[in-house]
């Protein structure tokens, strides 16, 4: 599972999504994105970019691009680490 989530962490999640009207569970069981969810995922996206843009402030795409890769590398360092524990 990504970041070591667990399966019931993962279903809680849609669950709530689902509950908020931003999943719909078709006939077969699938999940897919409500309108609403569409336009949820766009306002976060939107509002990522805004963030980003006043935290990186001059900061290069090459130094943002190392940033994100040695955090993920410690994000899934510590992923292991808690599944070893």
């Amino acid at each position: 599972m990504p970041y070591g989530m667990g399966a019931q962490v993962i279903v809680h999640a849609a669950d709530a999504l689902v509950h908020r009207g931003w999943l719909g569970v078709g006939a077969d069981g699938r999940l897919t994105l409500t309108e609403q969810g569409h336009e949820g995922l766009a306002s976060g996206k939107e509002r990522m970019d805004r963030v980003r843009a006043e935290l990186v402030g001059a900061i290069t795409e090459g130094e943002y691009a190392t940033a994100v890769s040695v955090l993920q590398h410690v994000i899934d360092n510590l992923a292991l680490a808690i599944t070893k524990a």
